[in-house]
């Protein structure tokens, strides 16, 4: 498939890219290859191919919920530096204005 140097250069501003005259022929040549192989994939019979929505099976590993015991309040709070339970005490950052 012929790829002309104005598609290319145009690809390459999409993408933000500043091309020289000899990567612009590169990238040519090589997009050609690309969509000559990828072509290729059109002479494949897939009329009894289920469609592929990924390229490994995706399956969910849940595990069960189970209940644990969390920790104790004087475990919590024991190295806090202020604390009135069960909150932690913080120093005021904003004024009562802005809230």
């Amino acid at each position: 498939m012929a790829i002309s140097e104005s598609q290319v250069e145009h690809i390459a501003k999409l993408a933000r890219l500043q091309l020289s005259p000899e990567e612009t022929l590169f990238y040519r040549d090589n997009m050609e290859k690309i969509l000559d192989y990828v072509k290729q994939l059109d002479t494949l019979d897939t009329e009894n191919v289920e469609p592929a929505y990924h390229a490994i099976t995706l399956q969910d590993h849940f595990r069960a919920d189970q209940g644990h015991s969390g920790l104790s309040p004087e475990d919590t709070f024991k190295n806090a530096t202020e604390a009135e339970q069960p909150f932690f005490l913080v120093p005021q950052i904003l004024s009562g204005d802005n809230v």
